[in-house]
């Protein structure tokens, strides 16, 4: 089994052009631009799943993540990436409406982030390698969490997705 170090992902450049495979090893280590999925997930109660990053997680470990997703690998289309994480980290299998697409820079991250919605009642199955637990939270309690204790880019992803039409006109 490949580590996820090892993974092979697809580098884009700053205007989102796709420059071929490189290592997940490479693209932590110099912060190189990517692609990755940002799935909000929300139950008919309104309340959106809430993860806590496991601590061996190599980007914000131990951290609240707002949105299931990750790096899109070499090879693989956005929508299979967002699908795929979705089942992986919380094993929902469920339609995805996508929300749009946004770019996110800090220190350590430069991504290419695209934004879907998912609804669902499924009882989630956690993938204990990645997320050490979950929450349902309301959009007030989201909002009222300390930045600090929230990866950027789901935080900037997060408040993103807030401003889109999809928030408030969601399907049921």
């Amino acid at each position: 089994m490949t580590s996820a170090s090892d993974e092979i992902i697809l580098e884009v450049d700053e205007r989102n052009r796709a420059l071929g495979p490189t290592p997940r090893s490479r693209l932590r280590a110099q912060a190189l631009w990517h692609r990755s999925s940002y799935v909000f997930l929300r139950n008919s109660a309104g309340r959106w799943a809430v993860s806590l990053r496991t601590l061996s997680k190599d980007y914000c470990p131990g951290l609240l993540d707002l949105a299931a997703g990750g790096v899109v690998a070499y090879g693989e289309d956005n929508h299979e990436n967002a699908q795929r994480e979705l089942l992986e980290e919380l094993g929902v299998f469920a339609p995805l409406w996508p929300v749009g697409s946004f770019a996110y820079q800090d220190a350590n991250s430069r991504v290419f982030g695209h934004v879907w919605l998912a609804l669902s009642d499924q009882q989630p199955r956690l993938q204990a390698s990645e997320v050490a637990a979950l929450h349902w939270l309301t959009t007030d309690e989201i909002d009222a969490l300390p930045p600090e204790q929230v990866t950027p880019d789901s935080w900037h992803a997060w408040q993103w997705f807030k401003q889109s039409v999809w928030f408030d006109h969601a399907p049921d």
